[in-house]
């Protein structure tokens, strides 16, 4: 018997995972990939920057950065605290406000909630989503009242699926419920949508964001929080959500504030996406979902291991979902034109063959 024995903890290790891991392959849409690198002037200004910041002192841009974001959404510095990653900023969060009562979350959704909450030994709390992945509005909030909720957590957009929680439904959450309310908003530039300016009205409203693959910066792994500003001082002073490394606050401020330099085209990208889901339409057996993000979820006959195993054939790595209801599933990432045009041809010609 090791002497590890007796400290593990085992329900950390149960369960099998959301998402399957699949293998490398030469087009990997199973990755959110930003849609550019910074190019090398861009990394040399900022690397610039960096080197001429004092290293031997902790950074010290956090108020005025705080001020920045706040200001993009009408909120005070006092309205935002900084994690380093978003399994910083969720942690803070559940620890500061969740830990007395249930976590809940409709599902499917991002493992990192239940996950997060598991690690926290707080009681995580599902609620399946329609057939067609709708948000069920009213189980949640029943739920919700039955067990007491401290925390609902919503990725907006969905994940997998990519759907949009409207407004008027996150804002009727927050109302009807004496939970906070806390959504993921990691991926709302690609929606252009966000309920970060309802802050101010709503107090049990919490919202998440940060740098992912879409700014080109995912790497440093920078997120925050907005909310009132009892809730976020309460944040605050949890481990880990008082403030960023210099690299990361660099990083954040120059995303926020050199966004034309950085040369992204959401419209672009967004239009491939939906030149896949039209391409996707025109199969037999296929069916795709709306989708608001960098990536569709696709249905088909096919148990999805199946299909994934199918796309590999031609060099595309899919992923895949080891739980149901999306066994049938697989989720793919918009890549470069020649990525998707590749993934569209492997998919006419496998369901060619059924």
């Amino acid at each position: 018997m090791s002497k590890l024995d007796r400290l593990q903890r085992l329900d950390l290790l149960d369960g099998s995972p959301l998402v399957a891991t699949p293998p490398a392959a030469p087009i990997p849409l199973q990755l959110p990939r930003g849609p550019v690198d910074w190019n090398g002037r861009t990394k040399q200004r900022w690397w610039t920057q960096f080197s001429e910041s004092p290293w031997h002192l902790p950074a010290s841009g956090a108020e005025s950065l705080r001020a920045t974001i706040g200001n993009r959404w009408g909120l005070a510095a006092d309205s935002v605290a900084l994690a380093n990653c978003q399994a910083g900023a969720w942690s803070a969060v559940l620890t500061a406000w969740g830990w007395q009562h249930p976590l809940l979350y409709p599902v499917p959704t991002n493992p990192l909630y239940a996950q997060v909450a598991r690690a926290l030994e707080i009681q995580a709390i599902a609620v399946m989503t329609g057939a067609d992945f709708s948000f069920p509005l009213g189980q949640v909030i029943a739920a919700a009242r039955a067990h007491q909720a401290g925390v609902v957590a919503l990725s907006n957009p969905a994940e997998p699926s990519g759907g949009l929680i409207t407004r008027d439904e996150i804002l009727t959450l927050a109302r009807e419920t004496e939970a906070l309310v806390v959504v993921d908003e990691r991926l709302a530039i690609w929606s252009g949508f966000s309920v970060a300016d309802a802050i101010p009205e709503v107090e049990n409203l919490v919202v998440i964001q940060g740098l992912g693959a879409e700014t080109g910066a995912a790497a440093f792994e920078a997120s925050w929080i907005l909310g009132c500003p009892r809730v976020v001082a309460v944040c605050g002073r949890v481990p880990g959500a008082n403030g960023l490394n210099l690299p990361a606050e660099l990083a954040v401020r120059w995303v926020l504030e050199e966004t034309d330099e950085l040369g992204y085209d959401f419209r672009a990208m967004c239009q491939a996406r939906e030149t896949i889901r039209a391409a996707l339409s025109q199969l037999d057996g296929v069916v795709s979902w709306p989708s608001a993000a960098p990536y569709l979820l696709v249905g088909t006959t096919l148990p999805g291991d199946e299909l994934a195993a199918a796309l590999l054939k031609h060099g595309i790595a899919t992923q895949t979902f080891a739980r149901p209801p999306l066994r049938n599933c697989i989720r793919v990432f918009v890549g470069s034109e020649q990525e998707n045009q590749a993934f569209i041809a492997a998919m006419t010609q496998t369901f060619k063959r059924f």
